[in-house]
């Protein structure tokens, strides 16, 4: 098949970039594969055709108008390929719904944030985009990364149930594992001891993933030798200062965005992440594979498929820093517990390769090219 993705930026750092990397890897040598997109990282020399789509680069706070520009002048030009499947942009074959945007906005307003909505000129565009592309109707199908976001879609946008199928997104297990070299070369580098017990928050949205109710669970926590690793690029200054008013400014790191985030989470003990809003959660199947026990929200669409093990330490209320405190209490008493559901987590994520992933997707693109001949 031949086969056009559009993506804003290709990579292996952001969640949905790596997900259209991950999946371009697999299906590249058996289709045509075409990229348009403003950016691309891709140090494999795979036979993948990129197409720079070039467009003004504003101020950070500006782009969601380049992002605009881009979709538009990237759905021409893939309108022009003669593909068998055209995935994403304007006019698309098939979306991969990594999110309801409208969904978020609404949670939002009902969590008194309007003001942050209405001043923010990215909600506006996405959402303007969003409404057009599911309003024309034009798609063969949707694929939503979890329940959750099916449902939401069918909520906001009357979509048929018909046309959404739900795939979740995959974890490359090989480069995601548990690894005592990097565990011992990381934990150096940062100065942790042995004794140390490290948690791990990986996210850029630090507000919306919750790493405040992280740095308020501190100082409930029984033992004090516990640390907190921050991976993630947002604007760690008034969570710095945060941490300085509860007296736990010496625990808690900051380390800014990483290539290798594999590497850290083989150098931590258990992953937190008691975010407000998460339509799937790739970094915590990430920190699953890695043998990592989690602590996360019910609202994570990952969660669905959790076993009982599992579903024990999800926190009802995220917000609440004393609840997320007593089960950091209750599982460090019992390291037998830790290295249990690390277990637990590893083989858990076993069924959420990217193989399997690229495998479901194949099958959905050869369903549309099928009807299009008809």
């Amino acid at each position: 098949m031949k086969i056009a993705y559009i993506v804003s930026n290709y990579n292996k750092r952001g969640g949905i970039e790596r997900c259209t990397a991950e999946l371009c890897e697999r299906l590249c040598h058996d289709n045509e594969i075409h990229v348009y997109t403003r950016n691309f990282e891709s140090k494999q020399n795979l036979p993948i055709k990129f197409h720079k789509i070039r467009v003004s680069k504003l101020p950070s706070i500006l782009d969601c108008f380049s992002y605009f520009l881009f979709m538009i002048k990237a759905t021409k030009e893939a309108k022009k390929g003669d593909f068998d499947i055209i995935h994403g942009g304007l006019e698309p074959d098939i979306i991969t719904a990594h999110s309801c945007h409208r969904a978020w906005v609404e949670f939002k307003k009902r969590n008194g944030e309007f003001l942050r909505y209405l001043f923010n000129p990215a909600h506006h565009i996405i959402l303007f985009l969003e409404n057009r592309v599911y309003k024309q109707n034009k798609f063969k199908k949707i694929i939503a990364v979890s329940t959750g976001v099916k449902e939401e879609l069918i909520k906001y946008y009357n979509i048929p149930e018909s046309k959404i199928e739900v795939v979740p997104n995959g974890v490359d297990l090989s480069r995601f594992k548990k690894d005592t070299q990097k565990r011992k070369e990381i934990r150096e580098k940062f100065g942790f001891l042995n004794n140390d017990f490290v948690l791990l928050f990986v996210g850029n949205e630090f507000r919306r993933k919750g790493l405040q109710f992280i740095i308020k669970a501190l100082p409930e926590i029984e033992d004090k030798k516990v640390k907190l690793l921050v991976v993630g690029g947002a604007n760690k200054k008034p969570y710095e200062k945060l941490a300085e008013k509860l007296g736990v400014f010496d625990r808690v790191l900051f380390v800014g965005k990483q290539k290798n985030t594999s590497d850290y989470y083989s150098a931590t003990d258990i992953f937190v992440f008691p975010t407000l809003y998460e339509p799937f959660g790739l970094v915590i199947l990430e920190a699953m594979a890695s043998s990592l026990p989690v602590i996360t929200s019910k609202c994570a669409g990952i969660i669905e498929d959790f076993t009982d093990d599992l579903k024990k330490y999800l926190l009802d209320n995220p917000r609440d820093s004393y609840e997320l405190a007593n089960k950091l209490n209750l599982l460090m008493q019992n390291p037998q517990e830790v290295e249990k559901l690390g277990n637990t987590s590893r083989k858990f994520s076993e069924e959420y390769s990217w193989n399997k992933n690229a495998e479901r997707i194949t099958n959905i693109y050869r369903e549309i090219e099928k009807s299009k001949r008809k």
